[in-house]
């Protein structure tokens, strides 16, 4: 290419949610919440998949 090289600038920050995220926040009871939830449909998610080879 001709010219200056001007490469732009990452837009993607990789940061540590739980270093950001204060232990007493309410998005922490949210998650157990919903974590476990979601643990207990898996079989279900699992019987509903299929897959085609």
């Amino acid at each position: 290419m001709r010219g200056k090289h001007n490469p732009q600038s990452t837009m993607l920050a990789f940061v540590n949610l739980d270093e950001r995220v204060p232990p007493n926040h309410p998005l922490r009871t949210i998650k157990q919440v919903a974590d476990d939830v979601l643990s207990r449909m898996s079989d279900d998610f699992d019987k509903g998949t299929t897959y085609r080879i």
